[in-house]
């Protein structure tokens, strides 16, 4: 049974695949695009599911406020990844810029995902084995469910744009 870093762990990878797949020189227009929107909703999915599976843990677990400062670090790391992407989107795909940030936001995910061992000793510290893979279960069903209320959004989005 795989365990929520274990998930966490996957989900980090494959963004950091997508961010150096958008970096290739020869790829299209098209398929930047193509890539965008994929990290898009990746990143979404990770991002929610992470955020809704520590606020869950942390209710069930009021005291340990140590595990607080970490959520809290989690969420500040998510946002700037978040606010990176967004500069990606409003970039021309393929330019310079393009490139640039496209390797700033993959810097702030390996630097996130360079935390991993943290968060595994820290999980270990504060919770059973069975907690976390309860904790894995609601991660991978709130990623599931996240990307199924988006993808029909971002279906509709490309029908009329």
């Amino acid at each position: 049974m795989v365990d929520l870093c274990g998930l966490v762990h996957r989900d980090h990878e494959d963004l950091d695949r997508v961010l150096i797949a958008m970096v290739e020189p020869h790829t299209s227009r098209e398929a930047l695009l193509g890539l965008l929107d994929g990290a898009r909703l990746a990143f979404s999915a990770h991002i929610e599911a992470e955020a809704e599976v520590m606020q869950v843990f942390m209710a069930r677990s009021p005291a340990k406020m140590g595990f607080r400062r970490y959520v809290g670090e989690i969420t500040s790391q998510h946002r700037a990844q978040d606010e990176a992407l967004h500069a990606i989107r409003d970039t021309t795909p393929g330019s310079t810029s393009w490139y640039f940030r496209v390797l700033e936001l993959r810097v702030l995910v390996l630097d996130h995902a360079s935390r991993e061992p943290l968060m595994r000793a820290t999980l270990a510290e504060h919770i059973s084995l069975d907690e976390n893979r309860q904790l894995a279960r609601d991660y991978a069903a709130a990623r599931m469910r996240m990307l199924a209320m988006m993808y029909p959004f971002e279906l509709a989005r490309k029908s009329v744009g």
